[in-house]
């Protein structure tokens, strides 16, 4: 009797797994991939906001009422309207590496383990509607995107989704059908929802992306080995953004904590889009932890000591031009490449020479960008910093901001491309 039952218990379990059981997707030859070799870039002394947008716009989020955000998570800009997700008030500076010690260790992980809003407001700043919950069930809305297509509102939750029209109606729950990992972001594209994946057990096949059907929640598709294409790194505790890049006139982009390879989310699968090369790359053998090591005391000291380049974000794109910024050791850098001769530059200074007066100014982080320009929104840190130095804004955002203390919401600032 006892073997039987354990048969019937393999049996079951086997066919689970192959249910949920999917190959790795090979990635999509892409005939425009663009090289960015950072040893042969040229170095600049700065460059200047004007070389790339005409002008700026402050969005002041307005807090009255039920419109107070503890921070901004993630914004989108879909149909003249401002899709915010709020977070914990956490120091900014975890997400871009530059302090790991003035946060504490348990704010990284509660940070994933908060229940977070959605915020909708007007280009005005005032508040459209707010979605927290779902109708009669607590819910740990981690992340959301749109889907374009049917105009809703997709929420993921822990291991669901929640799905929402543009105007705040609850719609549907579809329960994720794979086990053994854990999603944190999240992106619609063409009928399917594209997450991470943080297996819980490393494994050969461990991946970084799935995409899940949108109607079964079952797992259509993994890809990039985590081996392969991360230097073995799927561990979230250098990684607190988002994984996922608008890319100018779609697809969205992928790209991880140490991947040397952006990847762009396309009709017919994933498609390498930029390729990184630099001898000072970071390695897997430099991701090694010595026994008995604090993960965070690795990754602000020891990376910074070894001078290696790593960390890929504030990135945009336009018709002409690729940016984003990376690490090398404790240096931040800013990289503009040229699509068109296919010419890379580097410096150590992005000069706001259309938001501030002179050369004191907040360094740039682009959060969002689409086909006419990029946001930025000032947080935490950033925003203490930002009202300190008003003095040093020109005069339209000086009057903005004049009224704004600490407690406020944060700002959003709009940047317009050239033509």
């Amino acid at each position: 009797m006892d073997k039987l039952f354990i048969l019937i218990v393999l049996l079951i379990l086997g066919n689970f797994s192959c249910v949920n059981k999917t190959d790795i997707a090979p990635t999509i030859k892409n005939d425009s991939l663009h090289v960015i070799d950072l040893d042969r870039a040229e170095e600049k002394d700065r460059y200047t906001f004007s070389s790339f947008f005409d002008n700026a716009k402050c969005i002041v989020l307005k807090d009255s009422g039920n419109a107070r955000l503890r921070g901004i998570d993630k914004l989108i800009a879909y149909n003249d309207l401002l899709y915010v997700m709020d977070k914990p008030p956490l120091d900014d500076t975890s997400i871009e590496l530059l302090s790991w010690r003035s946060v504490k260790k348990t704010d990284l992980y509660e940070s994933n383990h908060i229940a977070k809003t959605l915020m909708v407001f007007g280009r005005d700043g005032k508040i459209v509607r707010r979605i927290e919950q779902v109708p009669g069930r607590y819910c740990n809305f981690k992340d959301f995107t749109i889907d374009t297509d049917k105009n809703e509102i997709i929420l993921l939750d822990t291991d669901k989704i929640h799905i929402f029209d543009l105007n705040g109606k609850y719609l549907n729950t579809v329960q994720f059908r794979q086990g053994g990992a854990n999603q944190t972001t999240l992106q619609y594209h063409n009928g399917l929802i594209y997450t991470n994946i943080r297996s819980f057990q490393q494994m050969d096949d461990d991946c970084l992306l799935q995409s899940v059907n949108i109607i079964t929640g079952q797992r259509e598709n993994r890809f990039l080995k985590t081996k392969e294409h991360n230097k073995g790194w799927n561990e979230l505790i250098v990684h607190n953004m988002n994984f996922f890049i608008p890319k100018f006139g779609q697809p969205y982009l992928f790209r991880h904590s140490f991947m040397d390879t952006i990847f762009a989310v396309t009709d017919q699968g994933l498609s390498p889009h930029v390729v990184i090369k630099s001898k000072d790359m970071i390695t897997e053998q430099d991701l090694i932890l010595p026994d008995n090591t604090d993960p965070v005391d690795f990754f602000s000291d020891e990376l910074k000591r070894k001078g290696k380049i790593y960390s890929i974000f504030s990135y945009f794109e336009t018709p002409g031009y690729i940016h984003f910024r990376y690490f090398k050791g404790s240096e931040m850098r800013y990289v503009f490449y040229n699509k068109k001769n296919k010419t890379t530059q580097v410096t150590t200074n992005f000069q706001n020479d259309l938001v501030y007066t002179g050369e004191r100014h907040i360094p740039p982080r682009f959060d969002f960008f689409d086909q006419n320009g990029a946001y930025e929104y000032i947080n935490d840190n950033r925003m203490k910093l930002l009202l300190s130095g008003r003095r040093f804004l020109k005069p339209p955002f000086q009057d903005q901001l004049k009224k704004l203390n600490s407690k406020s919401n944060p700002v959003i600032f709009y940047y317009e491309f050239k033509p």
